[in-house]
């Protein structure tokens, strides 16, 4: 008898496990999708997650030095079978870009899991036997964003706050980043040409989900 109850223990236990639903973030190759680069990353004290990431082409880019990549992405125009089918966004690989250097705040650390590059198709026209598209071109990097335990806040360096001044953001997304979120500067080497990019990381639940 007991070890009939044994053995439906265990079954039950390997049941719950299997039902247990994987959340995006938690793995690499199901991370969190951030619609912006500007948008905080949210990760708790004592968590890690992954997190996806698009920039807009411009940013690892100083003229037109990458066209040999993008032009490399193929659009798949079979996928269109009528008037309301949309061509879909195409990705490749890029790891060519390298991630040379994070200046986080102690406690948080940021490593580049993956790097593509991608088409973003925002409109798709069918006329008669052609197929016309209007596309964007973007980065999708996923970073594995760590946060230490006993992480606190700390204040905006004074770097990061004259960049946040003097940025194009709204008045409300600057009063959001000047409180306890911490600011990421990454610094890249694209095709031999060091670039920069930013991220944010929410530690704090309300700032997280306000």
């Amino acid at each position: 008898m007991q070890k009939t109850t044994l053995l439906a223990a265990s079954l039950l236990a390997l049941s719950l496990s299997a039902c247990t639903a994987i959340q995006r973030g938690e793995q690499f190759d199901f991370p969190l999708e951030q619609t912006d680069a500007l948008s905080p990353v949210k990760v708790q004290p004592g968590r890690t997650m992954f997190v996806q990431v698009p920039y807009s082409r411009s940013i690892f880019e100083d003229d037109n030095e990458l066209d040999t990549y993008f032009d490399g992405i193929d659009l798949n125009f079979n996928s269109v079978r009528g008037p309301n089918d949309k061509v879909p966004n195409a990705y490749r690989d890029a790891s060519w870009l390298k991630l040379t250097a994070v200046d986080a705040p102690t406690g948080i650390s940021v490593v580049l899991i993956k790097a593509e590059i991608g088409r973003i198709v925002n409109n798709t026209k069918v006329v008669g036997d052609s197929v016309n598209v209007r596309y964007s071109e973007q980065f999708r990097l996923t970073y594995k964003v760590s946060v230490d335990a006993s992480y606190t806040p700390e204040s905006l360096s004074p770097e990061a706050a004259n960049w946040l001044r003097d940025s194009e953001m709204s008045r409300e997304l600057k009063e959001m980043l000047s409180g306890d979120l911490a600011y990421v500067r990454l610094s890249f080497m694209a095709d031999k040409k060091p670039q920069r990019a930013y991220i944010t990381v929410a530690t704090s639940e309300t700032k997280a989900t306000k």
